[in-house]
């Protein structure tokens, strides 16, 4: 993620300072292209990284998707499969909705990015309450304390042939 806004950051500068009339460009296409480069720059540094947020706070909507859909094998009960649905849905259905209302606002990104962490902080809240604690295993204090059994070693008598049984062959 972080590597693909490098790369056009590294992009942007590199055609900021090209000669596009080299590249046999109609004069629609050259316009077009320095116009893109230009309203590259004037945006404020800050709007570039909106991407990024908006990736970050999508990435535990899609566990809880995927932790949802696997109680669905887990428990062996669809219903996570339709809630995971549902819930994307709601997701998907709310950022459309506000995507036309809120747009043509000065503030519609941020908004936008507030509205998307919330849901990240609810699909926070569906993976830890769907969180199964790993069962605990008795460690040694809570076991009866056992003798172990006494070793008593038995002498083997050296012969040629137990020697010649200890080789490697």
């Amino acid at each position: 993620m972080a590597g693909l806004i490098l790369l056009g950051f590294i992009n942007a500068v590199v055609s900021q300072s090209m000669d596009f009339t080299t590249l046999g460009l109609s004069p629609d296409q050259l316009a077009e292209a320095q116009g893109q480069i230009s309203a590259y720059w004037s945006t404020p540094w800050y709007m570039s990284l909106m991407g990024f947020v908006e990736r970050l706070f999508a990435l535990p909507l899609h566990i809880a998707l995927s932790v949802m859909v696997l109680q669905v094998f887990t428990h062996k009960q669809v219903r996570w499969l339709w809630l995971a649905i549902l819930w994307h849905a709601v997701v998907d259905g709310v950022a459309v909705f506000l995507v036309y209302q809120w747009q043509g606002y000065d503030w519609y990104a941020y908004a936008m990015e507030g509205v998307i962490g919330v849901f990240a902080l609810i699909s926070l809240g569906i993976l830890f309450a769907l969180r199964q604690l790993e069962p605990v295993e008795p460690g040694p204090a809570d076991l009866p304390p056992v003798d172990p059994p006494a070793f008593i070693p038995q002498p083997i008598e050296e012969t040629p042939e137990t020697l010649d049984k200890t080789r490697f062959q």
